[in-house]
């Protein structure tokens, strides 16, 4: 959704497209890592494994994960996308904000890939709420791509 602002855009809408970037790249990533926190805490409940098996499970989950991507499989998700009438309505903080929220989380809008539940359940299976933060802080649920790095 972030290729839908551009600087040419922001600007006859005077507003800022580095604080559009900005504010969508921070809530993302912080967003990411709250997912990730939670995921990891949930784990700690859930997990008694050992480092070793926690390493093979996600590193088997990432594998199936690429298989049904290449196979091809739909992944079950709501077609839910960010609201793009916020465009112009609102401070380009404001929706830039709020996409990288939605989009942060990865499960509040339409999932087109089967990483983002690999990566989730990878942040579940690490039970660590540090580690998950980090994780989901690294990538957080794709947006890197959306922002066109």
């Amino acid at each position: 959704m972030l290729s839908s602002i551009h600087p040419l855009g922001e600007r006859a809408r005077q507003g800022n497209w580095w604080v559009a970037v900005s504010s969508f790249a921070i809530t993302s990533t912080a967003a990411g890592a709250a997912v990730g926190w939670v995921a990891g805490w949930i784990g700690t409940l859930l997990v008694r494994w050992s480092a070793h098996t926690q390493m093979l499970l996600v590193g088997l989950t990432m594998i199936v994960a690429a298989l049904l991507e290449f196979a091809r499989v739909p992944v079950p998700s709501s077609h839910r996308q960010v609201n793009e009438r916020w465009i112009g309505a609102y401070r380009s903080w404001v929706y830039g904000g709020g996409f990288g929220l939605q989009l942060g989380t990865g499960f509040l809008t339409h999932v087109v890939t089967w990483a983002v539940p690999a990566v989730f359940l990878a942040e579940l299976l690490l039970a660590n709420p540090g580690t998950g933060a980090l994780v989901g802080a690294a990538d957080p649920r794709g947006d890197a791509i959306a922002l066109g790095i």
